[in-house]
């Protein structure tokens, strides 16, 4: 798996490099504008902010699946001939995972460059769970990621192509908070469910947000397994 994941990063073509490096410099604007703003007063702000709906929506969403779409394998019948499909599919579940902690990792090495770089906020009473704060903030932007990207490879193994779910899927991700938040704000909640706050302590996080993921990623990643077994690649 390791082997395959360095030949999709080699072979990704210069044009496909410019996009992904184009959302990922948009991201990093995005989210650096959002973390000066001077309505941000206190750290509880910032952290809020970082994990709030929206914004997450759109820095972080629309570079995770331009990622993992261009890293994604897709075997043609004559691969699949020489090669089971467990593989593949083995093989795109690792860099699902890969392409959330990458995206993960740069929202919050920003956050944390903005935040006491060129913050204005005092972190003086925070300062004793800035580890358990930092962890929060990890785990939430990367088990959403995970679920969201397990939610469009489910849709690609039942045999939707990328052109027709990821666009629509971006789009209902980033429309959803000015959409639903008004007459449907519980719907909202369980879309974003791994960004709502809790305490940042072990037993809350894996209560609240662990478990909960651990059942998320078992129930979904068995139905892609099952549509890949499934599914007529021959005819497709």
């Amino acid at each position: 798996m390791f082997s395959e994941t360095k030949l999709r990063l080699v072979k990704t073509s210069q044009s496909a490099r410019v996009i992904i490096f184009t959302f990922a410099v948009l991201g990093i604007v995005i989210e650096g504008v959002g973390f000066t703003s001077p309505f941000l007063l206190t750290a509880q702000d910032s952290i809020e902010k970082f994990l709030n709906q929206r914004g997450f929506a759109i820095t972080c969403v629309p570079l995770f699946l331009v990622i993992l779409y261009f890293g994604f394998s897709s075997y043609g019948p004559f691969e699949r001939a020489r090669s089971s499909t467990q593989k593949e599919f083995q093989s795109n579940i690792w860099w699902l995972f890969l392409c959330a902690l990458a995206v993960t990792v740069l929202s919050l090495v920003t956050w944390i460059a903005i935040e006491f770089g060129f913050g204005h906020r005092d972190w003086s009473q925070a300062k004793e769970q800035l580890p358990g704060i930092l962890l929060l903030m990890f785990i939430s932007s990367c088990t959403q990621l995970i679920a969201i990207g397990l939610f469009q490879y489910m849709l690609i193994s039942f045999g939707l192509s990328w052109g027709k779910t990821m666009p629509v899927l971006m789009v209902a991700l980033i429309s959803a908070n000015w959409v639903l938040n008004g007459w449907a704000p519980d719907f909202t909640s369980l879309i974003f469910y791994f960004l709502i706050p809790v305490e940042p302590t072990f037993s809350s996080l894996a209560i609240n947000k662990l478990i909960p993921f651990a059942s998320f990623c078992i129930l979904l990643t068995f139905v892609c397994g099952w549509a890949y077994d499934n599914r007529d690649y021959l005819g497709s």
